[in-house]
């Protein structure tokens, strides 16, 4: 187990109605482009598409393709040093 995936299950028992959402983040902070079904699958959740829009909304991810879309953390984001240090230091 890695020292990150610690740091989730602590968040997760801290937030447990924000399992979905830190399982989420914590996918994108350690990089990569998902697709909605890969996000699902990776992230071991279901019916993220609402939760990936807001996270769009809000800056936090960009999309990158279109059919079908894809997701990244977005490089700009002002939630990403922050994320970086919850989720990877």
């Amino acid at each position: 187990m890695s020292s990150s995936d610690g740091r989730l299950r602590l968040l997760e028992e801290l937030f447990p109605r924000s399992r979905k959402a830190l399982r989420v983040l914590g996918l994108f902070v350690q990089g990569g482009e998902y697709t909605r079904y890969a996000v699902e699958k990776e992230a071991a959740v279901s019916h993220v598409s609402e939760l990936l829009e807001r996270l769009v909304a809000l800056g936090v991810l960009e999309k990158t393709g279109d059919d079908p879309p894809v997701y990244r953390l977005s490089r700009d984001s002002r939630y990403r040093e922050l994320l970086e240090k919850i989720f990877l230091e």
